[in-house]
């Protein structure tokens, strides 16, 4: 069997090739480059798996579901309530529009403001009804299906 001798701190050179001619790098070693990357994939898709994730909480089959009297904003035309992390609410004249709070623009978090809602990242701004106003040109938000329960609550899907 060859024995492993150190070089100047790596030890992964056999006794009978040492340094002569081109390095051989370890088995599995990877050039700056390929570092790079595969580096570069796996944050992609670390991004890819956090932007599915955002959804993850209304794509089920029942979907999210807002008891009305614990968001007393709703109770009146045009009042808005942040029902989630997720999910805005909004009275638009005793009907409820539901939208992602999932930023169309780069997936930050919408916030709301005093006339709508806002993407702290890049300053899109939207309407209570989730249109594009004004900022970073966007789409608007995405619009969720509501359903209104006889038991005072909503039912939202994404």
């Amino acid at each position: 069997m060859d024995e492993i001798t150190s070089c100047g701190g790596c030890n992964h050179h056999q006794a009978d090739g040492g340094h002569a001619g081109a390095e051989t790098p370890l088995l599995g070693a990877m050039d700056r480059r390929e570092l790079l990357r595969r580096g570069g994939l796996a944050a992609a898709l670390l991004l890819l798996a956090s932007c599915g994730a955002a959804t993850d909480a209304l794509t089920g089959p029942s979907g999210v579901t807002v008891k009305l009297s614990d968001f007393p904003q709703l109770a009146s035309s045009g009042g808005v309530a942040m029902v989630s992390s997720q999910v805005a609410v909004e009275n638009n004249g005793g009907t409820y529009i539901a939208l992602s709070r999932v930023c169309p623009h780069q997936g930050g978090q919408i916030q709301a403001t005093g006339n709508g809602f806002q993407c702290p990242i890049h300053g899109a701004t939207f309407n209570k009804t989730g249109g594009w106003i004004g900022g970073q040109p966007t789409s608007s938000m995405q619009r969720l299906t509501v359903t209104a329960n006889a038991d005072g609550t909503l039912t939202i899907k994404g």
